[in-house]
């Protein structure tokens, strides 16, 4: 497994094509995780939780949507969701929200609509 700590913003971006909000990235194919500078990492989220949710995701099992991924991998770091999770959201919206999200408080309902669905409802499926 190679870590890449990005030394700035500009970086981490032309590296993973994310956008500014996105804290760190897995990249499965390569086994390989960018991460923002730590100093981000840990004001914004703390940096063993982003490393525990990327790793994760380097190991999370094959074939599962990525509302599970991404709810399984917060559980897995210790995350607690930060925004209240979306209402009357389907799974095809849910899932192109995670892939590429607007803006940062999107990303974290989104995030938020994920713990709940994989770990407090404890859904195959979404509800």
């Amino acid at each position: 497994m190679r870590l890449v700590i990005h030394p700035d913003l500009r970086s981490y971006i032309r590296a993973t094509g994310l956008p500014w909000f996105v804290l760190a990235a897995a990249n499965r194919n390569r086994n390989r995780i960018d991460t923002q500078r730590p100093r981000v990492l840990q004001e914004r989220g703390g940096l063993e939780r982003t490393l525990r949710h990327e790793l994760f995701h380097l190991a999370q099992p094959e074939g599962w949507p990525r509302w599970k991924v991404e709810g399984m991998a917060m559980r897995f770091a210790g995350e607690e969701p930060t925004a209240p999770p979306l209402e009357a959201v389907g799974e095809t919206e849910l899932e192109h929200l995670l892939a590429s999200p607007p803006d940062p408080q999107t990303l974290r309902r989104a995030m938020a609509t994920a713990y709940r669905w994989s770990v407090l409802l404890g859904r195959a499926t979404p509800p």
